[in-house]
């Protein structure tokens, strides 16, 4: 049985990332949800984009991180990504710091001192509401700018582009990594001293 793959959201504090993942698991929207404090995991298995109902679904283990200042060190990031097999970073419309933020972490994990080349989704959140301060083309731009697996404008609470964002990131990951075929056991010329 394959292990799950790691999912990892990001983004600013509020942006919704919490309901991303209650949404994506769940199918449940909260008008009220507590700030999460280091990680939260959710588990969901989620069909590649244009596979058919059929087709076998990839099991995704969300990992939603804090989204406060204290969280969003370098180092901290890097221990998020540690092992993961995409990103999906959330911004809310209504906000436009909160894209211009999910812009830079995402050049962050693409950077030099990252170097993390996993693919990435961003889910412009909370397209529900009326007083967006971020358009459709800079959501748009900012896809075929930074390279992602997709962008879309999503909607926690309707549900709306949420499944859909998740199964082009499921589409885009790269193929699991195979177990090794051997095992060494005691006693093999393996100079380790290793103990399990």
């Amino acid at each position: 049985m394959p292990r799950p793959r790691k999912v990892v959201l990001l983004g600013d504090f509020g942006v919704g990332k919490t309901s991303f993942g209650t949404r994506l698991a769940k199918g449940e929207f909260h008008e009220s949800t507590l700030a999460t404090l280091g990680v939260a995991h959710f588990n969901v298995a989620v069909r590649a984009a244009g596979d058919g109902p059929l087709a076998p679904a990839t099991k995704l283990e969300i990992w939603d991180t804090a989204g406060q200042e204290r969280y969003r060190s370098m180092d901290t990031l890097k221990l998020y990504l540690r092992g993961a097999a995409g990103a999906i970073v959330v911004a809310d419309l209504t906000r436009a710091a909160s894209f211009d933020a999910a812009v830079r972490v995402i050049e962050q994990i693409r950077g030099d001192e990252i170097g993390c080349n996993i693919p990435i989704a961003l889910a412009a959140n909370k397209s529900d509401l009326p007083s967006r301060q971020v358009e459709a083309a800079a959501v748009q731009a900012a896809a075929a700018d930074l390279k992602l697996a997709d962008a879309r404008e999503t909607s926690c609470k309707t549900g709306d582009g949420v499944l859909a964002l998740a199964r082009a990131l499921v589409k885009a990951l790269p193929p699991p990594e195979a177990p090794p075929e051997t095992v060494e056991l005691e006693g093999s010329s393996s100079s380790s001293t290793a103990c399990c």
